[in-house]
Protein backbone atom coordinates (compact mmCIF):
# COMPACT_ATOMS: atom_id res chain seq x y z
CA UNK A 1 0.00 0.00 0.00
CA UNK A 2 1.51 3.62 -1.11
CA UNK A 3 1.81 6.12 2.25
CA UNK A 4 -0.82 8.41 -0.06
CA UNK A 5 -3.40 5.59 0.13
CA UNK A 6 -2.39 5.14 3.93
CA UNK A 7 -3.02 8.95 4.40
CA UNK A 8 -5.86 9.13 2.03
CA UNK A 9 -7.60 6.25 4.42
CA UNK A 10 -6.72 7.26 7.75
CA UNK A 11 -7.70 10.90 6.62
CA UNK A 12 -11.48 9.93 5.82
CA UNK A 13 -11.76 7.43 8.98
CA UNK A 14 -10.43 10.48 11.18
CA UNK A 15 -12.91 12.80 9.02
CA UNK A 16 -16.38 10.82 9.70
CA UNK A 17 -15.61 10.02 13.34
CA UNK A 18 -15.15 13.86 13.52
CA UNK A 19 -18.26 14.56 11.95
CA UNK A 20 -19.85 11.65 13.94
CA UNK A 21 -18.54 12.95 17.60
CA UNK A 22 -19.65 16.54 16.51
CA UNK A 23 -23.21 15.43 15.30
CA UNK A 24 -23.68 13.53 18.54
CA UNK A 25 -22.18 16.09 20.53
CA UNK A 26 -25.14 18.53 18.85
CA UNK A 27 -27.37 16.15 19.02
CA UNK A 28 -27.24 15.87 22.95
CA UNK A 29 -27.01 19.42 23.16
CA UNK A 30 -30.66 20.25 21.34
CA UNK A 31 -32.24 17.16 22.92
CA UNK A 32 -34.00 19.00 25.43
CA UNK A 33 -35.21 21.91 23.45
CA UNK A 34 -36.56 21.18 20.09
CA UNK A 35 -37.31 17.77 19.61
CA UNK A 36 -37.39 18.06 15.52
CA UNK A 37 -33.75 19.58 15.37
CA UNK A 38 -32.36 16.42 17.81
CA UNK A 39 -34.21 14.37 15.35
CA UNK A 40 -32.85 15.37 12.56
CA UNK A 41 -29.38 15.40 13.99
CA UNK A 42 -29.96 11.98 15.11
CA UNK A 43 -30.32 11.35 11.32
CA UNK A 44 -27.45 13.12 10.51
CA UNK A 45 -25.50 11.04 13.35
CA UNK A 46 -26.72 7.96 11.80
CA UNK A 47 -25.41 8.60 8.33
CA UNK A 48 -21.77 10.13 9.07
CA UNK A 49 -21.84 6.41 11.40
CA UNK A 50 -23.08 4.98 8.38
CA UNK A 51 -20.34 6.44 5.75
CA UNK A 52 -17.73 5.87 8.81
CA UNK A 53 -18.28 2.27 8.91
CA UNK A 54 -18.29 1.87 5.05
CA UNK A 55 -15.16 3.51 4.71
CA UNK A 56 -13.48 1.38 7.79
CA UNK A 57 -14.74 -2.04 6.01
CA UNK A 58 -12.56 -0.47 2.91
CA UNK A 59 -9.49 0.60 5.14
CA UNK A 60 -9.70 -3.11 6.92
CA UNK A 61 -9.96 -4.70 3.07
CA UNK A 62 -6.35 -3.40 3.08
CA UNK A 63 -4.93 -5.09 6.06
CA UNK A 64 -4.35 -8.53 7.38
CA UNK A 65 -6.13 -8.26 9.59
CA UNK A 66 -5.76 -12.04 11.21
CA UNK A 67 -2.23 -11.07 11.88
CA UNK A 68 -3.77 -8.02 14.29
CA UNK A 69 -3.77 -11.04 16.63
CA UNK A 70 -6.35 -10.98 19.64
CA UNK A 71 -7.92 -7.56 18.98
CA UNK A 72 -9.95 -8.52 15.58
CA UNK A 73 -12.26 -10.52 17.33
CA UNK A 74 -12.52 -8.59 20.33
CA UNK A 75 -13.14 -5.41 17.89
CA UNK A 76 -15.52 -7.27 15.60
CA UNK A 77 -17.64 -8.39 18.79
CA UNK A 78 -17.98 -5.04 20.25
CA UNK A 79 -18.87 -3.30 16.89
CA UNK A 80 -21.38 -5.69 16.17
CA UNK A 81 -23.10 -4.63 20.07
CA UNK A 82 -22.55 -1.59 19.70
CA UNK A 83 -24.34 -1.44 16.18
CA UNK A 84 -27.26 -3.62 17.54
CA UNK A 85 -27.26 -1.50 20.54
CA UNK A 86 -28.36 1.28 18.59
CA UNK A 87 -31.75 0.03 18.55
CA UNK A 88 -32.54 0.83 22.45
CA UNK A 89 -31.99 4.40 22.28
CA UNK A 90 -33.76 4.57 19.02
CA UNK A 91 -37.07 2.62 20.62
CA UNK A 92 -36.49 4.59 23.69
CA UNK A 93 -36.88 8.24 22.04
CA UNK A 94 -39.55 7.10 20.35
CA UNK A 95 -40.98 6.42 23.61
CA UNK A 96 -40.03 9.64 24.97
CA UNK A 97 -41.52 11.29 22.15
CA UNK A 98 -45.01 9.71 23.19
CA UNK A 99 -44.21 10.44 26.94
CA UNK A 100 -41.71 12.48 28.76
CA UNK A 101 -41.08 10.39 31.31
CA UNK A 102 -38.92 8.27 29.47
CA UNK A 103 -36.78 11.43 28.26
CA UNK A 104 -33.48 10.33 30.86
CA UNK A 105 -34.00 6.25 29.87
CA UNK A 106 -33.32 7.22 26.08
CA UNK A 107 -30.71 10.01 27.67
CA UNK A 108 -28.98 6.60 29.39
CA UNK A 109 -29.38 4.52 26.59
CA UNK A 110 -27.75 6.84 24.19
CA UNK A 111 -24.78 7.83 26.14
CA UNK A 112 -24.28 3.84 26.46
CA UNK A 113 -24.65 3.65 22.76
CA UNK A 114 -21.90 6.37 22.34
CA UNK A 115 -19.63 4.47 24.88
CA UNK A 116 -19.45 1.49 22.60
CA UNK A 117 -19.44 3.24 19.64
CA UNK A 118 -16.27 4.81 20.90
CA UNK A 119 -14.55 1.42 22.67
CA UNK A 120 -15.28 -0.13 18.71
CA UNK A 121 -13.38 3.08 17.05
CA UNK A 122 -10.64 2.56 19.56
CA UNK A 123 -10.41 -1.07 19.14
CA UNK A 124 -10.48 -0.75 15.14
CA UNK A 125 -7.68 1.92 15.77
CA UNK A 126 -5.80 -0.48 17.19
CA UNK A 127 -6.28 -3.62 15.17
CA UNK A 128 -5.58 -1.38 12.13
CA UNK A 129 -2.07 -0.31 13.72
CA UNK A 130 -1.40 -4.33 14.87
CA UNK A 131 -2.15 -5.31 11.30
CA UNK A 132 0.09 -6.24 8.94
CA UNK A 133 -0.67 -4.22 5.06
CA UNK A 134 -1.86 -6.70 2.44
CA UNK A 135 1.26 -7.30 0.08
CA UNK A 136 3.92 -6.97 2.67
Amino acid sequence: MSPVAAFTFWFFITVTLLLTAAYFGRTAARAPARRKTHVVFVLLTAGALAWTIKVAYDLGALYDLASAGWITPVHLAIAKVATGFLVFPIGAGILAWRDGKKRRAHAFLAWCAMVLIVLAAVTGTIMILLAQPKGL
